[in-house]
């Protein structure tokens, strides 16, 4: 169902401002680290386009995979100062609106009474 993404593991836009810029404090902090756990994202989220098929759980999953990706890639933009935090807002809801079009592009449907 479209939109189950969101209710299953959204969070709200002050949050995920909050984990972009902990993403950045980890590049900075520790480049090393931050490339490693981007690559273990990415990996998992990989791992769920070798699906033939998918199911509601699987839809969810790849999407906060995809989530914690787009906030990781995100935060290293704002570390190396390519983003700056007063976009962060912006960055915020186009990766809620990115998660929508991925749940279109699945074939989700739409939640009954909508």
């Amino acid at each position: 169902m479209l939109g189950e993404s969101q209710i299953a593991h959204g969070i709200s836009a002050e949050e995920a401002e909050a984990r972009i810029r902990k993403y950045a404090r980890m590049y900075v902090q520790n480049y090393a680290s931050y490339k490693s756990y981007e690559r273990a994202q990415g990996q998992k989220a990989y791992k769920y386009m070798e699906l033939d098929e998918w199911t509601q759980k699987e839809v969810v999953g790849f999407t906060r995979e995809q989530r914690e990706f787009m906030y990781i890639s995100v935060g290293g933009e704002l570390a190396t100062g390519r983003v700056n935090a007063n976009q962060l807002p912006g960055y915020a809801n186009s990766i809620e609106r990115k998660l929508f079009d991925i749940e279109v592009e699945l074939g989700c449907d739409m939640m009954p009474g909508n």
